[in-house]
């Protein structure tokens, strides 16, 4: 029996219904499909103002904290330029056996540099100037008289019978440090209790930032100018020079410089630093005794300690 031929059914695909586009998709332009959604190239001209206005706010907010911060940061990193410095003044003393003498001033950071230095007790400059400098020989001025004009001044070329015959020379870069100023932040005290860190009393005349620190005690017992100034440069045209001086001897002990003859090595020298913004003090250091940190430099060692809050 003969059996007809097998037709096989043509299979015509049937059009399948596209999905309905969902109505979230059509308000915001995205196209809807079977494995993927995507958005329109680019933005409105209202999305890219939100941003934009968003980025402003955020950038008023957090710069004044940032910039804040680095002037916190560059405080500290003076402060801590300038105990470096008196290490290295004390090191170079003890390895050379010689007088080294760290000298200090105070300028107006808003006026060009050179400036005069400040003289007041209240004033911040804002730029603390610093610079050490060695005897060349070990030898020192003549601690026989001290006056109004003795010892005289360090000079490139002493003459033989001047009282001061030291030839210095400078150890280290001159430092321009901006944002701090030195202060006079101590109490004095025996107790000390009412001082910001807490640290031990020092009379205002052994405090670097206090003009008492620029006078020397005479051998009758008065008090004048440190007749024996140093400058920067040691020769040619002065740009700074220097009464305030903390100076180191061959044996690292540390003292006022001049004063050391008649009082002897201090217990503590201490150099207070308020951070500035300018030539103002900043809150919340402004019209306080508050320190944002002090240098205490031991007169015995002649070792210098950094104390913060």
């Amino acid at each position: 029996m003969a059996y007809p031929p097998l037709r096989l059914a043509s299979r015509v695909p049937q059009p399948q219904a596209l999905p309905q586009t969902p109505p979230y998709c059509r308000r915001y332009g995205w196209r809807y499909g079977k494995h993927h959604l995507s958005h329109r190239d680019g933005f409105t001209l209202m999305e890219l103002l939100t941003v934009i206005a968003l980025f402003g706010i955020l950038a008023a907010l957090t710069i004044p904290a940032f910039d804040s911060m680095g002037k916190a940061n560059q405080a500290a990193k003076a402060v801590y330029d300038i105990a470096g410095a008196l290490e290295q003044a004390r090191a170079y003393a003890l390895a050379r056996n010689t007088y080294v003498w760290v000298g200090f001033l105070e300028e107006d950071v808003t006026t060009p540099s050179p400036s005069t230095p400040l003289t007041t007790a209240n004033g911040a400059g804002g730029r603390v100037i610093v610079s050490t400098v060695a005897s060349l020989d070990g030898s020192r001025y003549s601690d026989v008289e001290v006056s109004a004009t003795l010892p005289p001044k360090f000079t490139a070329n002493p003459a033989a019978t001047s009282k001061n015959r030291t030839r210095l020379v400078q150890i280290g870069r001159l430092l321009k440090l901006e944002n701090i100023h030195m202060a006079t932040l101590n109490d004095g005290l025996s107790t000390g209790s009412a001082n910001e860190p807490p640290r031990p009393p020092v009379p205002t005349r052994y405090q670097v930032g206090d003009p008492a620190f620029a006078q020397v005690t005479t051998s009758s017992g008065g008090r004048v100018a440190n007749p024996a100034t140093f400058s920067h440069p040691l020769s040619g045209t002065v740009k700074y020079t220097f009464q305030k001086a903390i100076e180191f001897s061959p044996r690292g002990s540390a003292s006022q410089i001049v004063d050391n003859v008649v009082n002897g090595p201090q217990k503590w020298i201490e150099i207070g630093i308020q951070p500035t913004n300018g030539n103002r003090v900043k809150e919340p250091y402004n019209g306080t005794s508050k320190a944002f940190a002090a240098i205490m430099v031991e007169g015995l060692t002649g070792r210098a300690e950094v104390l913060r809050q």
